[in-house]
């Protein structure tokens, strides 16, 4: 039988291959596509801690802001009590009866604003009262010292002069303190302003660290975008803070300006004593000029105070325009900003639910595909064992034939052995003819001569049998040296057939083992001089990042290589199978059965490779994730370290320590990575080792089992042709004892004729003559049939030594099938386990696809949710915003009230 060769040509290799790349290259895609998802979601599961780290940033700036605020408000009620509050050692008897004013503790945030609100218009009124009492307590006091004029004027001078310097003391001590306090407004003032302008310049580094970091992870806005809305941010930060150092160059004049009206009014007050002395004494004063003075002073006074409040109040509500107006103008923009943003994240959020749909679609129909090519694959394995059971069947059919053959012989046999047995009977009945016609063979001769010629013509007739059978044993001892012959020149083809594959096996491992080292060569290498170029050059990273991918593509081309040859090999096994079962139809029963045999091993083979094929795709796509998930960690390393230099950029005074620590950090990460290279390289080689002993393994395995197929064949034909040689022997040993039979009943017959020839036929010489030459003639043939005795007695030896023979290659054959039938209930075990795994696949595609779905739909409760955390922070911040406003509303008016309460002391100075 002839083994088919399992060696092809180069060129019809890489056309096929070339082939199959381009049908392959969809499923890769479809790979590459699935190992992108989790990336994706991982950067926005990034962006969202991100979010989330910058409200809490924004939520602590807000508590440090309220809690300077309350500060700054503490020490404004200070400030209040000290201007509002006197000694009362240096106060006069009628200031004592003054209410003190008691102002309340900082009560709860939500209700701070209108209690404020009411204590500020309380301690306005207070302070009017205060003013009208003392301007009361000053014309009674003129109107006592102008009673008390002709009352002892010198001790009145001295009295009035005293209280006057007092009082003048006072005055001058209050407007020191006035002065005081208008200082420390204006230096709480600046440092508010101060305050306000660094937490600007904060929101500004955050806003532009955000803008940084979402241009990091989206890479879809242009720089010149970048540019623009960095222009347009910094823009309007430089108008906010114009407006800021406006506001607060005023705040600087109007105290200035209280400053130079606060001195003019101590060099009034300075020369009041020498007015009043001068009034005084004065011999042509009139009392009724004095109340004069005194009611238009009043007068005055309230209309001064009328128009300060109609001039307050007109400058407060244009202030309270302008701030609305103002924070209108920037609610409307910062809505707009956000309308926008929340635009852009949803037509984004679109965008990406499209590319997950798409993906999804792909997914769904390159499962569909790889059911299909499975289903077409079970289709042919389900031909294949169609045809098996056909070729069954039709041995079946062929056992029957040779069945009803073996009964025919049989029949054929028992035919031959009645007609032996009716030749014996005659022979019988031509003795006793011979016994009852000795006595007269003058007259019987011619009888006898006709019998004896019968007798010759039935011997010439068994001996002609006797050559036809041994013409039939010589044929089959040559059909089983031709047998034999040809199972070791089968055996010889297979031997030299794996010692080819395994070569060709070796010699691809070898080359696959030598590529995949070549490969980490330089894989090594372009990680060490991208870890050394990292330092200098960020953008080697993106060249580092580009040279993995195609790395990565590399890979996948080789896995599609591996597959290629995979379905190859499966194609043309296909082919010499199909070759093969036409070859062995159109030969014998026997190769036949040979050939079908073989065809079902090597459709295990097949099925073998196609298993290791598949853990081998398994193990490579398991190392192809790996790597993967390297790059994308190094990927989101490299950007994690580029965010980090543009934020170091804008602080390397502050961070330089960190810079360094950062670099030892790169430094041990990267010899962290090397060693990582190293076991992982080790770990490969060791997995490819291990394989390569399976596959050696499994060739010694696939021998075992072709040679214990053929031995099971041998044993069947062997079965067959004993059955053959047992009937045979018996049948001949059967004539044997039957001709000996014969032969003894002869001889006996022969002697009783001698002794009745001598004692009868002394006369007959002649007939004596006869009858011995008879006799001579019958040993003749007695000494023929022994001859041919003994030649059958050595070809029972023979037969009996080859059944010796047969029996011991039984027992090896029985041993054989033993293993034979446990080698096959493994292959059953392993298509079993096959179908198991098919039915797990189809299980986990199901299970990937509700896990998709779920992240999906996690992502988008996230997205959701962070919307509305982002709309409530800026509510917030939007309040906090209101209230710092209308704070700086109330400080301005406590300001012009005091600018008011100088400005009527001037005046009342003045007069």
């Amino acid at each position: 039988m002839s083994v088919p060769s399992l060696f092809f040509s180069g060129e019809e290799d890489n056309e096929e291959f070339s082939l199959l790349n381009e049908i392959h290259h969809n499923q890769i895609q479809s790979l590459i596509d699935l190992h992108k998802i989790p990336d994706e979601l991982w950067l926005t599961r990034k962006r969202i801690e991100a979010g989330v780290l910058e409200q809490k940033k924004q939520r602590e700036m807000l508590t440090n802001i309220q809690e300077r605020l309350a500060q700054c408000r503490l020490e404004r009620t200070r400030n209040l009590k000290r201007i509002i509050e006197r000694p009362r050692s240096q106060s006069p008897p009628s200031e004592r009866l003054v209410p003190t004013i008691i102002l309340p503790e900082r009560p709860s945030t939500s209700q701070y604003r209108k209690q404020q609100n009411i204590n500020n218009i309380e301690d306005a009124l207070n302070r009017l009262n205060a003013l009208e009492q003392q301007m009361k307590r000053l014309n009674l006091f003129t109107a006592q010292t102008i009673s008390s004029s002709n009352i002892g004027t010198n001790y009145s001078n001295k009295i009035k002069e005293e209280i006057k310097q007092k009082k003048i003391k006072e005055i001058i001590q209050e407007f020191y303190e006035l002065k005081r306090n208008i200082n420390k407004l204006r230096e709480n003032t600046k440092l508010q302003l101060n305050e306000t302008n660094s937490l600007l310049n904060q929101k500004m580094g955050i806003l532009t660290r955000q803008l940084k970091r979402e241009i990091i992870l989206n890479r879809r806005i242009s720089i010149a975008e970048l540019e623009k809305m960095k222009e347009k941010e910094i823009n309007i930060f430089r108008i906010e803070n114009q407006k800021l150092s406006s506001l607060n160059e005023e705040n600087v004049n109007k105290a200035e300006s209280a400053e130079n009206r606060l001195k003019e009014i101590i060099e009034r007050i300075c020369s009041l004593p020498f007015v009043n002395i001068s009034c005084s004494f004065s011999d042509n004063y009139d009392y009724s000029s004095i109340s004069n003075l005194i009611i238009s002073i009043r007068s005055a006074i309230e209309r001064s105070v009328l128009i300060e409040r109609k001039k307050g109040e007109a400058s407060l509500e244009a202030y309270k325009v302008q701030a609305n107006e103002e924070l209108v103008n920037e609610r409307l923009n910062n809505e707009r900003k956000l309308k926008n943003i929340e635009i852009e994240k949803r037509l984004l959020f679109e965008q990406e639910k499209v590319e997950w749909i798409v993906e999804k679609n792909k997914l769904i129909n390159e499962l569909e595909q790889i059911k299909t090519d499975k289903s077409v694959e079970i289709a042919k394995i389900e031909a294949n064992i169609k045809l098996i059971e056909m070729d069954k069947i039709k041995m079946s059919n062929l056992e029957e034939q040779i069945n009803s053959l073996s009964t025919e012989l049989i029949d054929e046999r028992n035919k031959f052995t009645k007609e032996i047995s009716q030749n014996n009977e005659k022979h019988k009945i031509e003795i006793n003819e011979y016994k009852l016609n000795l006595n007269d063979l003058k007259t019987k001769l011619v009888i006898e001569q006709k019998e004896h010629q019968k007798s010759q013509i039935i011997v010439n007739q068994l001996e002609e049998i006797k050559s036809v059978r041994n013409e039939e044993l010589i044929t089959a001892y040559n059909r089983l040296s031709s047998v034999e012959s040809q199972l070791a020149i089968a055996c010889k083809n297979t031997e030299e057939a794996t010692i080819k594959l395994k070569k060709e096996k070796h010699e691809l491992y070898l080359e696959q083992l030598e590529a995949s080292e070549l490969r980490l060569k330089k894989e090594r290498e372009d990680w060490l001089a991208d870890a050394e170029s990292a330092d200098r050059d960020w953008k080697a990273q993106n060249k580092l990042i580009t040279k993995a991918e195609t790395n990565r593509k590399e890979l996948i081309k080789s896995l599609d290589y591996a597959n290629s040859k995979l379905a190859e090999l499966e194609r043309k096994l296909d082919s010499q199978v199909q070759k093969e079962q036409i070859l062995q139809r159109s030969n014998s029963l026997i190769l036949s059965n040979e050939n079908e045999r073989e065809l079902s091993f090597k459709l295990e083979v097949a099925e073998h490779k196609v298993k290791k094929a598949a853990e081998l795709c398994q193990k490579l796509s398991a190392e192809l994730d790996k790597l993967s998930e390297k790059s994308f960690n190094q990927s989101t390393s490299s950007e994690k370290l580029l965010a980090d230099l543009e934020e170091t950029k804008g602080e390397l005074s502050i961070f330089r320590d960190s810079l360094e620590n950062e670099k030892r950090k790169n430094v041990q990460l990267e010899t962290e990575i090397r060693q990582m290279e190293k076991e992982e390289n080790n770990q490969r080689i060791n997995d490819l080792e291990q394989e390569l002993i399976n596959k050696q393994q499994q060739i010694i395995n696939q021998k075992e089992s072709l040679n214990e197929i053929r031995i099971e064949q041998l044993e069947q034909i062997l079965t067959i042709e004993r059955a053959e040689n047992a009937n045979e022997i018996e049948r001949i040993r059967k004539e044997l004892k039957e001709e000996r039979n014969h032969s003894k009943i002869i001889e006996n017959e022969l002697l009783t004729i001698k002794l009745k020839t001598k004692a009868t036929m002394t006369e007959e010489v002649l007939e004596n003559k006869k009858t011995t030459e008879k006799e001579y003639q019958l040993k003749e043939k007695l000494e023929q049939t022994k001859i041919e005795n003994i030649s059958l007695i050595k070809r029972i030896e023979i037969a009996e030594k080859r059944e010796l023979e047969s029996k011991i290659l039984e027992t090896k054959l029985s041993s054989e099938l033993h293993e034979l039938r446990l080698q096959r209930r493994e292959t059953v075990k392993e298509l079993e386990n096959l179908q198991r795994e098919l039915r797990e696949t189809k299980i986990t595609n199901q299970e990937i696809e509700i896990q998709l779905k779920r992240f999906l739909e996690m992502d988008r409760r996230r997205v959701s949710a962070i919307m509305k955390q982002t709309t409530l922070e800026k509510n917030a911040l939007n309040k906090s915003l209101n209230t710092m406003e209308r704070e700086n509303s109330e400080l301005q008016k406590h300001c012009r009230s005091l600018q008011a309460q100088v400005e009527r002391l001037e005046e009342k100075l003045l007069v």
